[in-house]
Order: C-alpha cells, then sequence, then structure tokens
C-alpha cells in the first residue's frame, strides 16, 4: 500500500500512520469486562467486515522500512480520557468489530449488557483510560524503494 503512495506523495513529503492501543486490547478492568460482553454477543474471534480480523505480526515501522518511505521516525503522545456508558458505545459502533448491524435484533440487548457491566467499575459512569498515540513518520530516504 506505501507504494501506491509513492507516486502521489511529493519528494520531500512525509507519510503518517497512527494509533492508539487498541480498546480490543483492552488495559483495563472496564474495558476487558467490555471485550467480554462483545464476545459473548459475537464470538471469540474479532470481527473486521464480513469477516475475521487479522492482524499482521509485524510492527509497522518495519514494514515502513521496507517501503520508499524508510527513513521512519516514530513519536508517542500520551492521552488521557474518560469515558461513560453513552461514549463507549459509540466507539464500539464505529469499529468494524461491533458495528450495529452485527447484533441484528440483539442490539439493545448488547447495549443493556454493556450498560450493566461497566456499572460495576463506577458509581458516577466514569471511566478513565491512559493511552498513547503512536505516530510513525515516513520519509524517503537514500536506500528508499
Amino acid at each position: 500500500m506505501l507504494n501506491l503512495l509513492d507516486w502521489q506523495v511529493a519528494p520531500d513529503g512525509v507519510v503518517a500512520i497512527f494509533g492508539d492501543n487498541s480498546f480490543w486490547a483492552a488495559g483495563s478492568d472496564w474495558k476487558e469486562a467490555v471485550r467480554d460482553v462483545v464476545k459473548s454477543f459475537l464470538g471469540e474471534e474479532q470481527r473486521a467486515g464480513s469477516g475475521t480480523f487479522q492482524h499482521h505480526n509485524r510492527p509497522y515501522s518495519e514494514i515502513m522500512e521496507e517501503s520508499p518511505f524508510n527513513e521512519v521516525e516514530e513519536v508517542r503522545v500520551p492521552v488521557e480520557r474518560t469515558w461513560n456508558a453513552d461514549s463507549i458505545l459509540g466507539y464500539l459502533y464505529s469499529t468494524s468489530f461491533a458495528a450495529p448491524h452485527l447484533f441484528g435484533d440483539r442490539l439493545k440487548e448488547f447495549e443493556a449488557a454493556v450498560k450493566g457491566r461497566v456499572a460495576d467499575f463506577s458509581d458516577d459512569d466514569t471511566f478513565p483510560e491512559d493511552n498513547e498515540f503512536l505516530i510513525r513518520l515516513g520519509r524517503r530516504g537514500p536506500d528508499a524503494g
């Protein structure tokens, strides 16, 4: 995919790949509980579109180093968020692994299960998250391509 960008990005241009730590990977008790609810409704495999999510086992930086954008710099940006039950559901519904259509006629049941489960972790419907954005910047180097 990065090879396709080679002709679209200016010679001195930069490509960026960024993301935060996956909600699916949990990292806190309340996230793990939400993930368990999703799994109880949709199964153990993480969904992705009409199939299941298959993640590569190589870091993006390594993949970038084999592309025309082979000079790679990583920047980490800490992020603190506070979620509530509705924002958790909104986030889940924006993903391919928990899109509303996957629940069919059990969507309301799923919503109630998530809200009931996260209520065990907060008396005021707030759920803190410490996360981190990892930004990988790729520039063309002398050995590009």
